[in-house]
């Protein structure tokens, strides 16, 4: 999919790197949802304060399930997945993210889809790499929540040494040998966290996949991470204090995101699902298997939207909510009045706008069939991608029920509340 306009900006005052933005991807990206991972990219309110002048305490402080750090693009960097053997977050097995036993359906950029809408790496951001020139420089990817920076894996040979050549660095991390004590049993393979061992002077960087040396950015000399092409990937262990920004947005120790399926497991079932899982109501209603599948899928959107808002919107007044819905409404239909104007024929904005009306807001309206039936150029298309991406702001719309039932005829409504009884789920 095609790169996305985001807003990020990056300032420093009173002892701190704030990295502010909505944390969509600047860069081509996959398909979201996707077989493994159904949810949608949505845009996010991220504000994250980071020390300008990191220090190096005593210890090893583990990441665990908190966010690793922020990408300079305001994506988050997450090494650890919530994913535990039979389910089982006490089993003390915790499958790698990367380790391909568990598809939790990343892109080629190594990153996928929380089930708020949050993009974020689980591993090297190849398509931030490509947009900042070269995936073979000396790069700067953004910046561990303790504050040291971190960078891409490609750096000087000697450390202190500018003139000694650029390599690949390589982590101080391989498969254990032998065979698990206990849990899944079986040979080490690479599919758990626990897995991996940390063995000195194995390679170029220390337990927490960084050492200390001159940097473009820092020509007197830092302590800076590395973002590696095998495990750790993402490091797993911080040098410095990392600031409580990242502890509580990111998940944090004992604080876990969940699996990124969103409502696979453990999900609800509203009136209205189940009155759409009752073939006869689908077939009263008059609905195509198609279009009772679409449905269910937007009042199962419509649950998560109304999830993401009141989480969202809990720390700000009715009266923020309000302007901020209005300004990006306001943007919004300037945007698409532009779109349509300047790029499409009468007859492709008469389908286009029965596409929008059926798709709700909802992924339908990115769909390939949607695409070839309104003859859309590339240029069009990517356009269109992101208008309806930066509609999913918690902020931009207000998701409401007939959202979800607005390609259905009234009486086909009016039917419907009567089988679920209420004209809302």
């Amino acid at each position: 999919m095609p790169a996305l306009p985001t807003t990020v900006s990056i300032k420093i005052a009173d002892g701190y790197r704030t990295i502010s933005g909505d944390a969509l991807p600047n860069h081509r990206h996959g398909r979201f949802p996707n077989p493994s991972n159904p949810n949608i990219i949505t845009p996010q309110d991220y504000s994250h304060r980071v020390p300008s002048d990191p220090q190096i305490t005593e210890g090893w402080r583990e990441v665990e399930l908190a966010a690793f750090g922020i990408a300079i693009n305001g994506i988050l960097l997450e090494p650890n997945a919530a994913e535990w053997w039979e389910d089982d977050r006490n089993s003390d097995w915790r499958y790698e993210a990367l380790g391909h036993h568990v598809d939790l359906g990343v892109d080629g950029n190594h990153a996928h889809v929380q089930p708020t809408g949050k993009y974020h790496y689980h591993g090297m951001p190849s398509g931030l790499l490509e947009t900042l020139g070269s995936s073979k420089d000396f790069t700067l990817i953004g910046y561990a929540a303790d504050g040291f920076p971190v960078y891409s894996h490609w750096s000087y040979g000697e450390a202190d040494n500018t003139n000694s050549g650029l390599r690949p660095l390589t982590s101080s991390y391989r498969v254990k040998s032998g065979t698990r004590p206990d849990g899944p049993g079986g040979s080490y393979t690479g599919t758990f966290v626990q897995d991996y061992e940390y063995v000195a002077g194995l390679g170029d960087l220390d337990q927490a996949n960084g050492r200390t040396g001159i940097t473009p950015e820092y020509p007197e000399g830092t302590y800076y991470y590395v973002i590696t092409p095998n495990f750790p990937f993402i490091p797993r262990y911080w040098r410095g204090e990392p600031s409580r920004d990242f502890v509580r947005r990111g998940g944090g120790p004992g604080r876990p995101q969940g699996p990124p399926g969103g409502g696979g497991r453990g999900g609800q079932s509203t009136p209205a699902l189940q009155a759409l899982n009752d073939a006869d109501t689908v077939k009263e209603l008059g609905l195509t298997p198609k279009a009772s599948t679409d449905l269910k899928s937007a009042i199962q959107k419509l649950q998560r939207s109304l999830q993401t808002n009141r989480g969202r919107n809990e720390n700000i007044s009715a009266d923020e909510r309000r302007a901020q819905r209005q300004t990006r409404l306001a943007e919004m239909s300037a945007a698409v009045k532009s779109l349509r104007e300047a790029q499409l024929t009468p007859a492709q904005n008469n389908q286009l706008q029965q596409i929008i009306n059926h798709a709700a807001g909802t992924e339908s309206l990115l769909t390939d069939e949607a695409r070839i039936e309104l003859v859309l150029s590339d240029g069009q298309f990517g356009t269109l991608y992101s208008l309806v991406v930066q509609a999913r702001s918690p902020h931009a719309l207000s998701f409401e029920w007939e959202d979800a039932v607005t390609y259905l005829e009234p009486a086909q409504v009016e039917l419907l509340e009567k089988r679920i009884g209420a004209t809302k789920p």
